[in-house]
């Protein structure tokens, strides 16, 4: 949890220096995020860096409004799945599908196919993360995970500053802490049902329209 925590504040640091520059990643999940070592061997010294940006969008420009749908589907905003115009509230989405995933070890939609999952992050309600992490949870990380996770981006932190900011406030008593052992036993019993689907499998935004829930 110490980890998952410390991944999610450096990255937001990262986060707010692209949208500071009007840059708007789009494709925030596991796999564009690499933990780089320093000098120690555990993930806490390493350092967190975010790659990636080929379908990053310039705000100034608004190539966000594509009509088109481009991201991965586990970790896409509503707003993202609908093709709407976006803003850095989209990336906040994303990375906190990234710590629903990190803590309970599942994605938060489970769904097969691109268009369910999309269809579960524009209607469906997030799971209680509480039900699927085994040892103890600040109240504090599972309101703020639930924050990210607003539909509306307006029902979610201002700005990455702000998310960072609440993340590292969060404190985790020493003795609740995991183990190495314990955490590794728990992510070897948990593999996600679906698999996130490659950004480049987009879906017309007038699509998901023809459903209704545009």
């Amino acid at each position: 949890m110490e980890e998952a925590v410390s991944i999610g504040w450096q990255i937001l640091d990262a986060l707010a220096a692209a949208h500071d520059a009007g840059v708007i990643h789009r494709d925030i999940k596991p796999g564009n995020i690499f933990l780089c070592r320093t000098d120690g061997i555990g993930v806490l010294d390493c350092r967190p860096k975010l790659v990636d940006f080929g379908v990053a969008a310039n705000t100034d420009a608004h190539i966000a409004r594509t009509g088109d749908i481009i991201g991965t589907p586990a970790y896409m905003a509503p707003e993202q799945a609908l093709g709407y115009e976006l803003d850095g509230r989209a990336d906040l989405y994303a990375l906190g599908c990234i710590g629903f995933f990190l803590l309970s070890g599942r994605l938060l939609f489970e769904r097969n196919g691109s268009l369910p999952m999309m269809m579960a992050h524009i209607t469906d309600a997030p799971p209680e993360l509480k039900s699927h992490v085994p040892n103890y949870l600040p109240a504090e990380l599972s309101a703020v995970l639930l924050r990210c996770l607003a539909k509306k981006p307006n029902g979610r932190p201002s700005n990455a500053r702000a998310l960072a900011a609440a993340l590292k406030a969060i404190h985790i008593p020493p003795d609740q802490a995991w183990s190495e052992a314990q955490a590794q036993a728990w992510w070897a019993a948990r593999k996600p049902k679906a698999e996130p689907v490659a950004h480049d499998d987009r879906i017309a935004a007038t699509q998901l329209a023809q459903r209704g829930v545009a």
